[in-house]
């Protein structure tokens, strides 16, 4: 079964691609969409964990080095639930942290196009 994957943020994904990249065939692209988005996944993950309180981070570390990595549904759902965190805030957050990233990382300029000099 295929992961369920965000429009938006595959779009996202795919506008910092061809922001940069101009020579790519689609096959490439599709590939350097799959691997950016697969990094956006990662940081989010990381971004929200980070912004819980102290004590439902560690029980979900305490999970983690347990060996429970694939963490189910419900289990996620209970860490986060009741906590006040401002997931709109956190997603923004990703989104320019892997922009820079992306764009640092790439030949050229060096900055995402909406930074200013």
């Amino acid at each position: 079964m295929e992961q369920r994957k965000n429009p938006y943020i595959e779009n996202f994904c795919r506008v910092l691609i061809t922001k940069r990249e101009t020579k790519l065939d689609e096959e490439a692209l599709e590939r350097m969409v799959e691997s950016l988005y697969n990094f956006f996944e990662n940081r989010l993950g990381r971004n929200l964990i980070a912004a819980l309180p102290e004590e439902r981070k560690e029980e979900f570390v305490a999970l983690y080095e347990k060996g429970t990595r694939d963490l189910d549904e419900e289990t996620v759902n209970r860490l986060f639930a009741e906590q006040e965190i401002d997931q709109a805030a956190v997603i923004k957050q990703t989104m320019q942290e892997v922009a820079e990233l992306y764009f640092r990382n790439r030949p050229g300029e060096g900055v995402p196009p909406w930074v200013k000099s």
